[in-house]
């Protein structure tokens, strides 16, 4: 998985700067598969992986977050 975030600072006054970012989780949008079930009493679902893990951080989809911090 790749994340990237960019940012700059822009000064406004003195010592007042403006900081906007722009955040992304998952750049390439790989799949993290979920791990396969081990239950051998149902032989047809063993090994068999049924989808991709669907929690944000463990990095299901892309993610793009924005925002700004104006520091003084």
């Amino acid at each position: 998985m790749l994340h990237l975030t960019l940012g700059k600072d822009f000064p406004l006054y003195e010592q007042v700067k403006l900081n906007p970012m722009l955040s992304e989780r998952n750049a390439l949008n790989s799949p993290n598969f979920s791990i396969p079930p081990a239950n051998i009493s149902a032989p047809t679902t063993v090994a068999r992986i049924a989808g991709t893990q669907g929690d944000l951080l463990a990095g299901s989809a892309r993610n793009v977050q924005a925002g700004a911090v104006i520091s003084w």
